[in-house]
């Protein structure tokens, strides 16, 4: 029995140190997470946001949304936002500074700037 003990604790201590260095049960530091995203009403308010600093209602249908950082490398995508009980028909065109997007939302009946909610979202690439 105690033969049977001893080597079943020089397993599991066998099993500890092989898997130490493999990231196997260890905890890895949060990295700071780069680009972002924003769900924006139609008065300029954040719904919900990653990395925005703020939103300014510059004109009917024009928003700046700047970034905590440097966004002019990255990607950015929005959507027209609506609720599950409208679906509002606009349209939205960007642009970038070095830290802020511009959104340009219309009127999909009138091409005329109009205010939207919208969904914007910015990828940068990790290199």
């Amino acid at each position: 029995m105690l033969q049977k003990l001893a080597f079943t604790s020089l397993a599991v201590a066998g099993f500890i140190a092989a898997t130490a260095g493999s990231g196997f049960a260890q905890d890895n530091p949060a990295k700071k997470s780069s680009g972002g995203w924003a769900v924006v009403n139609s008065d300029g308010t954040l719904q919900g946001h990653e990395n925005v600093t703020r939103v300014t209602v510059k004109s009917t249908g024009v928003y700046d949304v700047r970034f905590n950082q440097k966004i002019s490398n990255c990607a950015a995508t929005a959507t027209i936002g609506g609720t599950s009980k409208t679906v509002l028909p606009g349209y939205i065109v960007l642009s970038k500074r070095s830290d802020t997007v511009v959104a340009h939302t219309f009127d999909a009946l009138t091409a005329l700037p109009a205010d939207f909610k919208f969904n914007l979202n910015v990828a940068c690439s990790s290199s």
